[in-house]
């Protein structure tokens, strides 16, 4: 005998499965179905088990090992021993809060759920939709290394489907949002922006490619195929590094050098390759230029007008760290130090939250915790419980936020959709509620 048996076929529709008298036959894509639309430079990795059995096996022992390649037992590392291992970011607070933990876990299971060849994995973000870019279409959202924040809480919690999150997230991001296929050279290897239909009229920019959470994915699972993609990534960043937008300091946001640094760094970590320092090495030194000649990390915002975006700085306050780990060194030390007392003494409301931009029109109520990672980090390196004071109302604020209820099924494009939170939002907030939440807990300040 034979079982077939299709794997997360109800996720990943339209599929159909036929057996009759002349044996059976898998259509990942059913015959008349034309509502699913590969672009060019996508691909998709459908999967799907055959198993041989004897005539005699009972149909209750078949459909077991359907589910079990489904949903296969598997165990897990105590948080302890990862906390031990010193392998990742440590995100393991000494003392723990149930309120804190209860609101980490429904911000990563706030977000929306989308069904679909091309979409399972993936999230609609509905402000950027709102926005307009996507032309009237819905936005699809890659940002901010979804997948390496929820292998993040896997890690600490050793909770099954946050794991499960991270394998999903990332299968999507390796097949439909990196471009596998294109006559420009820079785009191949390199993962899409968001925007609307995956990849349509995309754009590859330094700040939106992340590699940390496909090498979890790697690791996690032993597929190579994440370890390749994220190689491939990196490269693409190299490409783009070379191109006039990047040629001089100030010119770009602190964001764009700022993520392409964390993503060289975690590639030299990986890979123990120098190929990737020599750019991570330029973007430091520009760093420095930039502060010599803005005084600090202004962002161009029009011809004339140079301003402060604090989540665009905390990016690179990051990502230099995450430098500054593997190569420490007192230059860099001041220069992060000097950029988060900037943040904590022109960033901030009289209300005692963050702003957004260090513009009138937009100097509303921040909602980006990327602030909050910087002062962890100030923290870190100075010991000082005065970097962590001005965090305690926009941490009490984000955990307020939390939110685990899903909307309504709706039918969009090629895809079913479940209304919830972009995966941007707990990719983007989860590191630095975390670090955070460590510091202010390890400093014995925290007070729920």
């Amino acid at each position: 005998g034979l079982c077939i048996t299709v794997y997360q076929a109800q996720q990943n529709y339209p599929k159909a499965v036929k057996s009759d008298k002349d044996g059976i036959a898998v259509m990942l894509v059913p015959e008349g179905i034309n509502r699913v639309v590969m672009q060019s430079g996508m691909a998709r990795e459908q999967k799907f088990l055959m198993h041989f059995h004897s005539p005699s096996l009972p149909i209750l022992e078949i459909d077991n090992r359907s589910l079990i390649y489904q949903m296969p037992d598997k165990p897990y590392i105590s948080p302890d021993v990862f906390k031990e291992s010193g392998v990742m970011l440590d995100v393991f607070p000494e003392v723990r809060d149930d309120d804190v933990e209860i609101s980490l876990i429904s911000k990563c299971d706030a977000h929306g759920r989308s069904y679909g060849m091309i979409n399972w994995g993936d999230t609609i973000d509905e402000n950027y939709t709102r926005q307009g870019r996507g032309n009237g279409r819905p936005v699809w959202s890659n940002e901010y290394d979804y997948p390496h924040s929820c292998a993040l809480e896997y890690a600490r919690t050793g909770i099954r489907r946050f794991q499960d999150y991270l394998i999903t997230s990332a299968t999507h991001w390796m097949d439909v949002d990196v471009c596998h296929y294109s006559e420009d050279p820079l785009r191949v290897g390199g993962q899409w922006e968001h925007t609307a239909g995956h990849c349509n009229n995309g754009l590859m920019v330094c700040s939106h490619e992340w590699v940390e959470g496909l090498f979890d994915y790697y690791h996690f699972t032993g597929d190579e195929r994440g370890y390749e993609t994220a190689i491939g990534i990196g490269e693409n960043v190299l490409r783009l590094l070379d191109t006039p937008m990047y040629a001089k300091p100030g010119e770009a946001n602190a964001r764009e050098t700022g993520w392409a640094l964390r993503t060289l760094t975690a590639l030299y970590v990986e890979t123990a390759d120098k190929k990737w320092l020599e750019k991570c090495e330029w973007i430091v030194n520009s760093f420095k230029v930039w502060t010599e000649e803005y005084g600090e990390w202004l962002a161009p915002y029009t011809d004339n007008t140079t301003v402060r975006v604090g989540f665009m700085i905390s990016v690179a306050v990051g990502s230099l760290m995450r430098y500054y780990r593997v190569f420490p060194g007192e230059d860099i030390k001041n220069m992060i130090l000097s950029a988060v007392d900037d943040l904590i003494d022109n960033c901030m409301l009289d209300v005692g939250l963050f702003y957004y931009k260090e513009l009138p029109s937009l100097q509303r109520l921040g909602n980006n915790n990327l602030l909050l990672e910087s002062l962890a980090i100030g923290y870190e390196l100075t010991g000082d419980k005065k970097y962590l004071l001005p965090g305690l109302k926009t941490f009490k604020n984000a955990l307020t936020q939390s939110k685990t209820s899903l909307g309504s099924k709706t039918i969009i494009e090629d895809a079913v959709v479940v209304s919830g939170e972009s995966t941007k939002t707990f990719g983007s907030s989860f590191i630095p509620l975390i670090t955070y939440y460590k510091a202010v807990s390890d400093a014995g300040i925290w007070e729920a």
